[in-house]
């Protein structure tokens, strides 16, 4: 299908603003008429990796990129962030795995 449209917001990486992008795909969602059911699970699934970038994704300030591509049938939610990588096999042995 094609896309028909594209919103994009970066907001910053603070708990604060983690709200105005749950309210921000919670109203995109309801103008394509979404379920209730169907925006309160995107609204927890948005705000659940907003908040893991906030809590893990910048050691000092940073952005989350939010962006929403409008489908005929769907939406495609992206959420993205700039900040610095890290090593899982280094995680793993820190934690005995």
């Amino acid at each position: 299908m094609e896309q028909h449209d594209r919103i994009h917001l970066e907001l910053p990486a603070k708990p604060e603003y983690v709200s105005i992008a749950r309210l921000s795909v919670s109203g995109i969602a309801n103008r394509l008429g979404f379920s209730y059911d169907d925006i309160e699970d995107i609204k927890i699934a948005v705000a659940e990796a907003c908040t893991n970038v906030v809590e893990h994704a910048y050691s000092e300030e940073g952005f989350i990129s939010l962006a929403c591509y409008i489908y005929e049938d769907r939406i495609q939610i992206v959420i993205a962030d700039q900040g610095k990588s890290f090593d899982i096999h280094e995680v793993e042995s820190r934690l005995g795995q």
